[in-house]
């Protein structure tokens, strides 16, 4: 079985279809300024040699822009030190957390999903 993508040339240039199926995102999103969504078809042919068969499905990915600043946790703290503590030691580790962080471009995260399945022979 293999796969290729029905997109044109612009979807072309942010997604690559791979022959297992898999789609990579090869373009960075973060001039993103708001949440965008792209819409292609991709194909997916058996290996016969005659009587091939394949199939087409919709494709809709979802770019959403940033979801909100970092978050601490805790939202505050109160430390307390003996009067005794170690010159240059670590006294206290700060922690946030950002949605956004979840993939390799901070600005934008991407989700996909297949809408329907239409069969051509």
């Amino acid at each position: 079985m293999t796969y290729v993508s029905l997109g044109d040339a612009n979807i072309n240039e942010i997604f690559y279809v791979l022959v297992d199926g898999n789609i990579i995102l090869i373009k960075d999103m973060t001039y993103l300024r708001q949440d965008t969504t792209y819409s292609f078809q991709i194909a997916a042919h058996d290996s016969r040699v005659t009587n091939s068969r394949s199939a087409t499905t919709n494709v809709q990915i979802t770019v959403n822009y940033l979801h909100g600043p970092p978050v601490f946790n805790p939202q505050s703290d109160r430390i307390t030190i003996p009067i005794t503590q170690a010159i240059n030691s670590s006294v206290y580790t700060a922690f946030a957390s950002d949605s956004d962080a979840r993939v390799r471009y901070l600005q934008s995260w991407v989700h996909f999903s297949f809408l329907d399945n239409v069969y051509i022979e």
